[in-house]
């Protein structure tokens, strides 16, 4: 009887591992998804919420918020215009997902004008949200 409870208690605790494991994967894919979206429609300040505030791209929009406002409106339109045109019918797939604890490797593909670009990004999760701590380069000049 004790060795039939104790298979049943550790099957639960597996099948519960697994399923948290796949919520943490769902999490960081739907990021990752939801980056690509905003950034292909130029949305760059709700695409950079989804970013860690120290990344050097989230670093520089927020020096230049202090600094002058309104060259902050004009770098971002000019970042938004150059995403968008960039990832303009971009279609992303993600290859798989790698979780170690409160880090996430994510290996992910994107396709653009026939041309696959293989990279990799790198998601953390703070205070409960993930957050992507490397995005992947979306210049035209890459390709």
């Amino acid at each position: 009887m004790n060795t039939r409870l104790l298979t049943i208690s550790i099957l639960t605790m597996v099948i519960l591992h697994s399923a948290c494991s796949l919520g943490e994967e769902s999490a960081v894919r739907a990021v990752v998804q939801q980056f690509f979206e905003r950034a292909q429609k130029g949305e760059i300040e709700s695409a950079l919420e989804l970013v860690v505030p120290e990344h050097p791209t989230a670093r520089l929009l927020l020096s230049l918020k202090r600094e002058d406002p309104s060259r902050d409106k004009e770098v971002l339109a000019e970042l938004a215009g150059d995403m968008s045109k960039s990832l303009n019918g971009a279609e992303l797939l993600i290859r798989s997902v790698e979780l170690t604890g409160d880090r996430a490797s994510v290996k992910l593909v994107i396709l653009r004008r026939s041309v696959e670009e293989e990279s990799s990004i790198v998601a953390v999760k703070r205070s409960g949200k993930w957050l992507l701590e490397s995005i992947p380069s979306i210049s035209e000049s890459d390709l």
